[in-house]
């Protein structure tokens, strides 16, 4: 399956229309710094520390757009935890903030950039918290979305609009063939414990029939127990 990134154009994705019109998607932290020139993720995030700009999870959004991101990704820009606001391919590098390329170079904020071809460009609202992580309610700025979120994402849209449905396949590429994500967290803690138990009654009976069946043998005429070594 294609690889698919949410990244939020700002928060409550008050950048969208801006995105949207410059073909491009970005991030806000540290400003004029050229993100590039952090070798490992430790080092980004002891400056994030001293800038007061977060610690491990914005180490890791920034990370990810910087150095994880690939030429022809599928992006979805989303508002809050349960709507699109449009999807697109990414189409460049990481731009940093002086990069001729950059659509933002001249902005006072959000000036990290991707460039993106923004194939679906009509926003949904997905009914449902898609982008909460397992364990909260807050999503990343930058976050890889499985093949259960991208599955949701696509049945919204088809529902809402059909006639895209050449373009989801194209920004979903392989979906249908991807399993599902395990599931984590208590409701899988659950499953488990359910498929235990039936696991436990099955060999019980098992066992069980296994005994009937030695009984009916051992008092069959034609099998006598002494023979069988069953008494």
């Amino acid at each position: 399956m294609v690889t698919v990134w949410k990244i939020a154009p700002g928060e409550g994705a008050f950048l969208w229309p801006e995105a949207r019109d410059q073909g491009c998607i970005t991030i806000n932290w540290l400003k004029g710094t050229n993100l590039t020139r952090f070798k490992t993720k430790d080092a980004l995030s002891k400056e994030l520390k001293t800038n007061g700009g977060g610690g491990g999870s914005s180490a890791n959004s920034i990370w990810s757009f910087v150095k994880v991101i690939r030429h022809g990704d599928t992006v979805v820009a989303n508002e809050g935890l349960s709507a699109v606001v449009g999807i697109g391919k990414v189409k460049s590098n990481y731009l940093p903030p002086n990069d001729p390329l950059n659509p933002r170079k001249n902005a006072e904020n959000h000036r990290h950039a991707r460039l993106v071809d923004w194939v679906i460009k009509d926003g949904i609202d997905l009914q449902e918290k898609v982008f909460s992580e397992t364990t909260g309610t807050i999503a990343p700025a930058v976050l890889k979305l499985n093949a259960e979120q991208c599955r949701k994402i696509k049945r919204a849209y088809l529902k809402k609009h059909p006639e895209l449905k050449e373009k989801l396949d194209e920004l979903f590429a392989d979906l249908d063939h991807e399993p599902n994500t395990p599931a984590t967290g208590p409701e899988q803690g659950g499953k488990m414990k359910t498929l235990l138990r039936l696991d436990r009654s099955s060999s019980t009976a098992r066992r069980a029939q296994a005994r009937r069946a030695r009984l009916s043998v051992s008092h069959s005429p034609c099998f006598p127990t002494r023979s069988l070594g069953l008494t």
